[in-house]
């Protein structure tokens, strides 16, 4: 991913536009949690996503939205080029413009039971989503002046809330099946709730009502990973998270559930391909 941020004045956390424009990849990407609200605009058919409990797979065209704290990472099942972008937005950041702000961010807004992640557009609203990306891409590809390249590009992400927010709730009313087995919902709402602490995989298969063997090569079915190694990428994210907003590197550790700071500092390091102690003084953008 490549981010270019977007900055309004000197007092406001700024806007992140990442995009992916015909990189290859394949398998599933690290655990990753913002703070931020997300909204991607997709333009390939071959880029999923695993949000919560729930898997998605978006078509050219449709949108994905992330709220703050949800535990998602991306799944591309098949090596071929794929291609999006996705605006990284401050949750406070409209407050500081417009008094009827929440109106255009509503869709980041649900925490009900049902709210949903994947908006499919119809038709011809697919094909101005798609227009309005590769015209965001064309922006940023002709490098034009900065200021007016940011002004531009804040224009094409009210257009892209405009179309996510007019959509979202005909979206909701679509019968949507379960994607995940019970035992990996469990299973993922149980890390959740005992975070940063594990009862190990025995008291985790009795309390799913199944065998270890059963529950852990269920897992690793659908998410692609071992529940071990699921674990420790949750607590290496929060780990970041905790740098990201000033923890020292050994609160960051112990709080995110590791015992010895050193083997923290080289998973960290092994994960994010930069020690926590840099990371700290200078954090990238990660996702």
């Amino acid at each position: 991913m490549h981010y270019k941020k977007i900055y309004i004045d000197k007092f406001t956390k700024p806007i992140s536009l990442g995009y992916s424009n015909n990189d290859t990849f394949s398998g599933d990407t690290v655990i990753t949690i913002y703070d931020d609200y997300k909204i991607s605009l997709v333009l390939t058919d071959n880029c999923g996503a695993v949000i919560g409990d729930n898997l998605i797979f978006p078509k050219r065209g449709d949108i994905v939205i992330f709220r703050p704290n949800e535990v998602h990472f991306g799944r591309f099942p098949d090596c071929c080029e794929y291609k999006f972008l996705s605006f990284l937005i401050p949750v406070d950041f409209f407050d500081n413009f417009f008094t009827t702000s929440k109106n255009i961010i509503a869709p980041f807004l649900d925490n009900s039971n049902n709210k949903i992640n994947l908006i499919k557009l119809p038709e011809k609203e697919k094909r101005k989503l798609i227009m309005l990306a590769e015209e965001l891409l064309d922006i940023i590809k002709d490098d034009i002046d900065s200021k007016s390249c940011d002004i531009l590009i804040f224009a094409k992400l009210i257009e892209a809330l405009d179309i996510c927010n007019k959509h979202y709730l005909s979206q909701k009313s679509y019968t949507q099946a379960p994607a995940v087995p019970f035992v990996v919902n469990e299973t993922m709402r149980k890390i959740e709730d005992d975070f940063p602490d594990f009862s190990g995989l025995d008291k985790l298969a009795t309390h799913c009502g199944c065998s270890v063997t059963y529950l852990t090569q269920t897992f690793r079915k659908y998410t692609g990973k071992s529940i071990h190694n699921y674990l420790t990428e949750r607590r290496l994210e929060n780990a970041r998270k905790q740098l990201q907003n000033g923890s020292s590197v050994t609160e960051a550790c112990y709080s995110s559930g590791f015992s010895d700071c050193s083997a923290f500092i080289f998973r960290f390091k092994k994960h994010y391909g930069i020690t926590p102690g840099k990371y700290k003084k200078c954090p990238p953008i990660i996702g």
